[in-house]
């Protein structure tokens, strides 16, 4: 969502909100104020190295819905390696997260 407001140069600028990034212009008599929405959980890799990683595999064309859908499933996927892998960390008396610990993790 993204929402634009015009108002005079001199009127108050709006507060920053919780959830809304702002960004401000101003030219000579108006001031634009830009409202746009925080993407929560943005989490993932890079779209460029998962199109990279589909190519190596053989293809000649990647739709983004591919690219979008593989990096969901790598993303659930180490994220439930890497939980397992701190509850094997700390079950071990330790705080840092070891190699040894995303190996036995990756086995499960």
């Amino acid at each position: 969502m993204c929402m634009i407001k015009k108002r005079h140069w001199k009127s108050n600028i709006y507060k920053r909100r919780k959830n809304l990034h702002i960004h401000v212009s101003r030219n000579e008599k108006l001031t634009t104020i830009i409202y746009r929405e925080k993407v929560k959980n943005q989490m993932g890799f890079a779209r460029a190295r998962i199109e990279k990683l589909i190519r190596t595999a053989g293809a000649h064309r990647v739709s983004a819905g591919a690219i979008e859908k593989l990096n969901e499933i790598l993303t659930d996927y180490g994220t439930t390696v890497a939980k397992y892998a701190v509850e094997i960390a700390s079950h071990s008396g330790r705080k840092t997260v070891k190699e040894s610990d995303i190996k036995l993790a990756a086995t499960k």
